[in-house]
Protein backbone atom coordinates (compact mmCIF):
# COMPACT_ATOMS: atom_id res chain seq x y z
CA UNK A 1 0.00 0.00 0.00
CA UNK A 2 1.44 3.32 -0.70
CA UNK A 3 2.50 4.27 2.88
CA UNK A 4 2.13 7.90 1.88
CA UNK A 5 -0.86 8.84 3.87
CA UNK A 6 -3.40 11.33 2.76
CA UNK A 7 -3.70 14.22 4.81
CA UNK A 8 -7.01 14.11 5.57
CA UNK A 9 -5.84 10.88 7.12
CA UNK A 10 -3.36 11.97 9.20
CA UNK A 11 -6.07 14.59 11.25
CA UNK A 12 -7.69 12.58 14.09
CA UNK A 13 -10.66 15.18 14.18
CA UNK A 14 -11.38 14.10 10.50
CA UNK A 15 -10.66 10.41 11.19
CA UNK A 16 -13.37 10.39 13.83
CA UNK A 17 -15.98 11.37 11.25
CA UNK A 18 -14.81 8.53 8.81
CA UNK A 19 -17.48 6.32 9.91
CA UNK A 20 -20.52 8.74 9.18
CA UNK A 21 -18.98 9.37 6.13
CA UNK A 22 -18.42 5.70 5.16
CA UNK A 23 -20.43 3.65 7.14
CA UNK A 24 -21.00 0.02 6.23
CA UNK A 25 -23.48 -0.36 3.59
CA UNK A 26 -24.43 -3.37 0.82
CA UNK A 27 -20.91 -4.48 0.92
CA UNK A 28 -20.83 -5.83 4.71
CA UNK A 29 -23.71 -8.65 3.82
CA UNK A 30 -20.93 -9.46 0.65
CA UNK A 31 -18.08 -9.37 2.55
CA UNK A 32 -19.27 -11.39 5.42
CA UNK A 33 -20.81 -13.93 3.13
CA UNK A 34 -16.82 -14.05 1.10
CA UNK A 35 -15.50 -14.73 4.09
CA UNK A 36 -17.32 -17.24 5.64
CA UNK A 37 -17.75 -19.66 2.80
CA UNK A 38 -14.15 -19.29 3.64
CA UNK A 39 -13.83 -20.50 6.42
CA UNK A 40 -10.58 -18.59 7.52
CA UNK A 41 -9.10 -18.57 11.23
CA UNK A 42 -7.09 -15.50 10.85
CA UNK A 43 -7.23 -12.59 8.66
CA UNK A 44 -5.17 -9.78 7.80
CA UNK A 45 -7.41 -6.38 6.87
CA UNK A 46 -5.05 -4.30 4.84
CA UNK A 47 -5.48 -0.56 4.83
CA UNK A 48 -8.55 -1.46 7.90
CA UNK A 49 -9.05 2.29 8.52
CA UNK A 50 -11.45 2.73 11.02
CA UNK A 51 -12.01 -1.31 12.16
CA UNK A 52 -15.31 -1.17 11.14
CA UNK A 53 -15.34 -4.39 9.55
CA UNK A 54 -12.50 -5.75 11.41
CA UNK A 55 -13.94 -5.42 14.83
CA UNK A 56 -17.20 -6.55 13.90
CA UNK A 57 -15.27 -9.90 12.24
CA UNK A 58 -13.18 -10.00 15.57
CA UNK A 59 -16.64 -10.57 16.86
CA UNK A 60 -17.07 -13.25 15.13
CA UNK A 61 -14.68 -15.05 16.31
CA UNK A 62 -12.10 -14.63 13.93
CA UNK A 63 -8.34 -13.87 14.48
CA UNK A 64 -8.17 -10.40 13.18
CA UNK A 65 -4.87 -8.42 12.32
CA UNK A 66 -5.97 -4.71 11.07
CA UNK A 67 -2.73 -2.82 9.10
CA UNK A 68 -3.40 0.59 8.35
CA UNK A 69 -1.11 3.86 7.37
CA UNK A 70 -3.25 6.72 8.91
CA UNK A 71 -2.02 6.46 12.64
CA UNK A 72 -5.63 8.58 13.82
CA UNK A 73 -7.67 5.94 11.93
CA UNK A 74 -6.09 3.02 14.09
CA UNK A 75 -6.80 5.64 17.23
CA UNK A 76 -10.44 5.34 15.83
CA UNK A 77 -10.55 1.80 15.78
CA UNK A 78 -8.91 0.96 19.06
CA UNK A 79 -12.11 2.38 20.45
CA UNK A 80 -14.93 0.06 19.07
CA UNK A 81 -16.12 -2.99 20.40
CA UNK A 82 -13.73 -5.99 19.80
CA UNK A 83 -10.63 -3.81 19.05
CA UNK A 84 -9.05 -5.41 22.05
CA UNK A 85 -9.06 -8.36 20.22
CA UNK A 86 -7.58 -6.87 17.00
CA UNK A 87 -3.72 -7.13 16.75
CA UNK A 88 -3.63 -3.65 15.10
CA UNK A 89 -0.26 -2.48 12.86
CA UNK A 90 0.67 1.09 11.32
CA UNK A 91 1.82 0.78 8.01
CA UNK A 92 1.09 -0.79 5.08
CA UNK A 93 1.91 -4.74 3.13
CA UNK A 94 5.61 -3.80 4.10
CA UNK A 95 4.35 -4.72 8.01
CA UNK A 96 3.45 -8.23 6.82
CA UNK A 97 6.78 -9.55 7.39
CA UNK A 98 6.74 -12.45 10.31
CA UNK A 99 2.83 -12.59 9.83
CA UNK A 100 0.58 -15.62 9.13
CA UNK A 101 -2.58 -15.84 7.70
CA UNK A 102 -5.41 -17.66 6.00
CA UNK A 103 -6.64 -14.45 4.45
CA UNK A 104 -6.25 -11.32 3.27
CA UNK A 105 -9.09 -8.62 2.59
CA UNK A 106 -8.86 -5.07 1.31
CA UNK A 107 -11.65 -3.80 1.39
CA UNK A 108 -13.35 -0.48 0.12
CA UNK A 109 -11.49 -0.47 -3.19
CA UNK A 110 -7.78 -0.04 -0.73
CA UNK A 111 -6.60 -2.18 -4.02
CA UNK A 112 -6.55 1.04 -5.71
CA UNK A 113 -4.45 2.76 -3.87
CA UNK A 114 -1.44 0.72 -5.49
CA UNK A 115 -1.19 2.79 -8.26
CA UNK A 116 2.17 1.16 -9.75
CA UNK A 117 2.60 -1.85 -11.13
CA UNK A 118 5.97 -2.31 -8.60
CA UNK A 119 3.69 -1.19 -6.06
CA UNK A 120 1.12 -4.20 -6.77
CA UNK A 121 3.86 -6.64 -7.46
CA UNK A 122 5.25 -6.14 -3.69
CA UNK A 123 1.85 -6.53 -2.14
CA UNK A 124 1.63 -9.57 -3.95
CA UNK A 125 4.80 -11.19 -3.32
CA UNK A 126 4.26 -9.87 0.34
CA UNK A 127 0.47 -11.55 0.60
CA UNK A 128 1.66 -14.72 -0.69
CA UNK A 129 4.31 -15.15 1.87
CA UNK A 130 2.31 -14.62 4.73
CA UNK A 131 -0.53 -17.04 3.78
CA UNK A 132 -0.86 -20.13 5.52
CA UNK A 133 -1.18 -22.79 2.58
CA UNK A 134 -4.85 -22.82 0.57
CA UNK A 135 -5.48 -19.11 1.70
CA UNK A 136 -7.08 -16.28 0.38
CA UNK A 137 -6.73 -12.96 -0.74
CA UNK A 138 -9.99 -10.85 -1.37
CA UNK A 139 -10.13 -7.17 -2.74
CA UNK A 140 -12.65 -5.02 -4.31
CA UNK A 141 -12.62 -1.87 -6.46
CA UNK A 142 -15.05 1.02 -8.15
CA UNK A 143 -15.97 0.80 -11.24
CA UNK A 144 -15.08 3.67 -12.79
CA UNK A 145 -17.34 3.13 -16.02
CA UNK A 146 -20.14 4.70 -13.85
CA UNK A 147 -18.47 7.57 -13.22
CA UNK A 148 -20.01 7.69 -9.58
CA UNK A 149 -18.21 10.87 -8.73
CA UNK A 150 -20.93 12.92 -10.80
CA UNK A 151 -23.17 12.42 -7.90
CA UNK A 152 -20.66 13.87 -5.29
CA UNK A 153 -21.88 16.85 -3.63
CA UNK A 154 -20.27 20.08 -5.39
CA UNK A 155 -20.81 23.76 -3.81
CA UNK A 156 -24.14 23.66 -5.55
CA UNK A 157 -25.44 20.64 -4.32
CA UNK A 158 -23.90 20.02 -0.79
CA UNK A 159 -24.85 17.67 1.62
CA UNK A 160 -25.04 17.69 5.68
CA UNK A 161 -23.92 14.59 7.89
CA UNK A 162 -24.61 14.70 11.57
CA UNK A 163 -21.74 12.99 13.57
CA UNK A 164 -23.30 11.48 16.52
CA UNK A 165 -19.53 11.68 18.43
CA UNK A 166 -19.27 15.87 17.87
CA UNK A 167 -16.83 17.08 19.48
CA UNK A 168 -15.85 20.73 20.83
CA UNK A 169 -14.79 23.27 18.55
Amino acid sequence: MNTKVSDQFTNLKLAETYDSLNALGEDRDFWLSEIEKLSPTTIIDLGCGTGLLTCELAGKGYEMIGIEPAGPMLDVARRKNFADKVQWIEGGHEKFEGLKADLIILTSHVAQFFYEDAQWSALLTASYKSLNPGGHMLFDSRQHIEQSFKSWPTSETRSRVEDPKRWPN
